[in-house]
């Protein structure tokens, strides 16, 4: 009888779960913005043509041990040391422009996460798709979460994380993704590629971050006989002031970062402010695990 009960409170939590996160997509489309920040594209702003792409590297056996720590996984620990790393630098922005141009403890800030929708191909799939008359699913499968941030200062280093992973746990627990794929897919029969464009703009618009996990090759490769030193994933015309990918390769994450110059003039800071939250972060679990073993 129990788990009866559990099944049935969890289809609700997913039904539930689901039918907010698509009006919140449909709302943010229409009308819901985030609140100005430093990050954020002004009203009537045109996105200037100079990109400036920045990349740090971390190590990746770092981020598994405070995934261990904290019960948590990779993409949370990635998310939580974004939210670090905004914080860090919105709040510089803060103490420089003064309370009269934005206030980081009442804002509401957002990152619209794009989420594979495809199952990973492996060895065996590629193969199929050379075979003649093999049908293999192609081309982009993919949708969207739009999850709020936490852009204030907190005094544990390692809550970044675990708010992170409250988030991401709720999402999990909902179809959202899914929906937000097939309502691309009936704006496409109804209005085209260009109403499909026009709703994915308005919605990353609308949102202060874009962003983006990517799981890379476990082992090192190499090119023509030139090994790869790190994967740097980025793409250019998002309408989003900043846009974060992470990629793993090996032992390494790199945060990719492409920023718009006449939002972010101090790119170079954004990038350190990452590798000092990692940082920070990494002490504050090396601190925890040496109280638990000791």
């Amino acid at each position: 009888m129990w788990q009866y009960l559990v099944k049935l409170w969890s289809c609700i939590r997913l039904l539930f779960n689901t039918v907010v996160d698509v009006l919140l997509f449909v709302a943010t489309a229409l009308f819901l913005k985030d609140s100005q920040s430093p990050f954020t594209v002004a009203q009537g702003f045109k996105s200037s043509t100079r990109r400036r792409f920045i990349y740090r590297t971390v190590s990746l056996n770092d981020i598994k041990f405070i995934k261990n720590l904290t019960n948590s996984t990779v993409n949370d620990v990635i998310m939580g040391i974004t939210q670090a790393a905004l914080s860090r630098y919105i709040h510089r922005r803060y103490e420089i422009e003064g309370k009269r141009k934005f206030s980081p403890q009442k804002m509401r800030c957002r990152a619209s996460v794009v989420v594979n929708l495809r199952p990973a191909l492996g060895v065996q799939a590629i193969a199929e798709m050379i075979e003649k008359n093999a049908v293999v699913i192609q081309g982009n499968c993919f949708g969207f979460y739009i999850i709020p941030l936490s852009i204030s200062q907190l005094d544990n280093p390692l809550d970044y994380v675990r708010k992170a992973k409250t988030t991401m746990d709720r999402t999990k627990h909902s179809l959202g993704s899914l929906c937000t794929f097939y309502l691309s897919q009936l704006i496409i029969k109804l209005f085209g590629f260009k109403g499909a464009t026009t709703l994915a703009a308005r919605v990353l618009s609308h949102t202060t971050i874009f962003f983006s996990n990517v799981a890379g090759p476990l082992e090192e490769v190499s090119c023509s006989g030139h090994p790869l030193t790190f994967i740097a994933p980025t793409c250019y015309g998002q309408p989003t002031g900043i846009m974060v990918h992470g990629c793993s390769y090996a032992k390494k994450l790199t945060f990719a970062v492409a920023v718009d110059e006449g939002i972010i003039p101090d790119p170079n800071q954004l990038g350190d402010d990452f590798v000092e939250s990692f940082r920070l972060i990494k002490e504050d679990a090396l601190s925890k695990f040496r109280t638990k073993v000791g």
